[in-house]
């Protein structure tokens, strides 16, 4: 496998006992899957798995396999092989909704929408209690992009608890995406933004999805302007005091570099114990060329910008690996409202952008647990290799640095001096990393 020579391994594995296949399985059923990728037999052997249901191996090492085709970067194979393992647990009546949402995904995906919601709907009906996965089928068409299609799920939704307004919210904001009832969700909308019994955050997504349509006043000047025309608002209206959302709305629209710091930074001075409008006023400061200002807006809490936001599980990545990067970064509109976690990819982009900025700063020692953190959290597997050889070079830099160190003179009063002197080694500069953040910045 390791020289290419797939024909040879597969006759390899072939020639091997049944024994030593059953045996040895946990090795060897990943590289059979793997070969089979490579030779374009994958679909065949699928299909025997399917015909003689008692070849099928355990889902452990066809999930192994999966994840070691993804991490080679054949993602499509990596897919076909987890499609076999949730339709097999189904029919193997190992009901539980990871197996019907993951199945249903790549069903999306693969453009089968009919059976994504054949597999949502018998999810609803017989996996948990009532009502209890109607919500995270209709988020998986939200996340999708199929609205039209959430309603269904959505308007269960809200029936089932007619008092909870994120429901209203997300069944009002489906209906409007999908072109229905236009009048009645955007009253619904209003009817939203203007309750005094909603939470604010409830207010702040209700007015921003009437962006630039006709509604009553909300009662809050700065909810009205998040339902104005974002083309026509000033940004200088939104500069308020305790206008956190509209500010960070401003800063989306607006080409002037220093406007868009101040409108961010105004929203931390503000609110100092909100975090939303760091990672973009971060960004800001690095296009910026402005080192010590980015490094003092998002070292202190970058602990907290990650804690409670695990990275994607493995057949998530696999998923839905072709469906974007889950990072809008600043122009993603709602994106940094309403939460203070970063992304997975933003927390990559994070830690290896504070690593640049520490090297530049002449404080290599810290540079290094931040780099070693962007290549614990990297799924991809080139910028993995990009990352470890920053790592190492870095490593050698700060290894010499400790031998000169050890080497140098100490300059005191007497001569003597309690170490061997030597000359200074030399150690060659790490090279720059060629990972470039999507809103420009290069990493």
């Amino acid at each position: 496998m390791k020289t290419k020579r797939d024909a040879q391994a597969a006759d390899a594995i072939a020639a091997l006992p049944s024994e030593t296949r059953t045996g040895q399985s946990a090795a060897l059923v990943p590289l059979d899957l793997r070969i089979a990728a490579q030779q374009g037999t994958l679909d065949a052997k699928i299909a025997n798995y399917r015909a003689v249901p008692g070849d099928v191996p355990t889902s452990d090492l066809l999930r192994t396999a999966a994840k070691q085709l993804f991490e080679a970067g054949d993602k499509q194979s990596a897919r076909k092989i987890l499609e076999f393992v949730f339709a097999h647990e189904i029919d193997q009546h190992q009901l539980v909704a990871s197996n019907f949402l993951g199945l249903a995904e790549i069903r999306i995906a693969s453009g089968d929408m009919p059976g994504a919601l054949d597999l949502l709907r018998r999810l609803v009906a017989v996996v948990g209690n009532p009502f209890e996965n109607l919500d995270p089928a209709a988020a998986l068409l939200e996340k999708t992009g199929h609205n039209d299609e959430a309603i269904e799920f959505l308007d269960q939704l809200v029936k089932s608890a007619p008092g909870d307004a994120s429901y209203q919210l997300r069944l009002a904001k489906a209906k409007l995406a999908a072109g229905q009832d236009a009048a009645s969700t955007e009253g619904v909308l209003s009817a939203l933004a203007s309750g005094a019994n909603n939470t604010y955050a409830i207010r702040v997504q209700a007015a921003g999805a009437l962006a630039g349509k006709s509604h009553s006043e909300f009662g809050s000047g700065e909810l009205n302007f998040l339902a104005g025309n974002t083309g026509t608002s000033p940004a200088t209206s939104a500069d308020k005091f305790y206008f956190y959302e509209a500010r960070i709305k401003a800063a989306q629209s607006v080409s002037d570099p220093q406007l868009k710091m101040q409108l961010l930074s105004h929203c931390i001075i503000d609110f100092s114990r909100r975090d939303e409008a760091r990672f973009p006023l971060f960004r800001s400061a690095v296009t910026a060329h402005k080192d010590e200002m980015a490094l003092a807006i998002v070292q202190p809490v970058f602990q907290q910008f990650t804690e409670g936001y695990p990275a994607p599980s493995e057949e998530d990545q696999i998923i839905s690996s072709d469906s974007g990067s889950d990072d809008d970064g600043i122009e993603g509109a709602a994106a940094t409202m309403a939460t203070s976690k970063l992304t997975h990819t933003q927390q990559i982009e994070v830690a290896q952008t504070l690593g640049e900025i520490l090297l530049r700063l002449k404080r290599p020692p810290e540079a290094l647990p931040y780099f070693q953190t962007a290549r614990r959290l990297e799924t991809a597997v080139a910028n993995r290799r990009l990352l470890d050889r920053r790592i190492a070079d870095l490593r050698t830099v700060l290894r010499i640095q400790l031998q000169n160190a050890a080497r140098q003179p100490v300059l005191h009063e007497a001569l003597e001096q309690d170490r061997i002197v030597r000359a200074r080694l030399l150690a060659r500069a790490p090279a720059a990393s060629s990972r470039t953040g999507k809103a420009g910045v290069k990493q």
